[in-house]
């Protein structure tokens, strides 16, 4: 649960930091006259204020989907343990195809 959750910050953190860079872009801006640059502020200004605010409402929907999630895995784990390991190593083996075919192409 703990991974899952700073996956969860580290998404957010660098969302918060894209949204950050543009405001500064947006400030140095600022006092540019050119037509074209007012309709770029504008347009920027627009998709700050989108950006932010899906923002502030992804964080507590992502929050509580990564609790569930956890719960529901390890609800999975406690009453079929063994299919969970077959699982597990299926994915293992899947994903090691993958990893090999992906190596050949190069």
């Amino acid at each position: 649960m703990r991974r899952a959750r700073d996956i969860q910050d580290n998404l957010g953190d660098g969302l918060q930091e894209l949204i950050d860079s543009a405001e500064a872009l947006l400030e140095e801006l600022r006092d540019a006259k050119d037509p074209a640059v007012e309709t770029l502020r504008a347009k920027l200004r627009r998709t700050l204020k989108s950006a932010s605010s899906r923002l502030q409402s992804f964080r507590p929907d992502m929050s509580e989907l990564t609790s569930q999630t956890v719960q529901s895995t390890m609800s999975f784990v406690r009453r079929d343990p063994w299919r969970a390991i077959a699982l597990g190593a299926l994915a293992v083996v899947a994903l090691g195809i993958l990893a090999h075919a992906s190596g050949d192409e190069d």
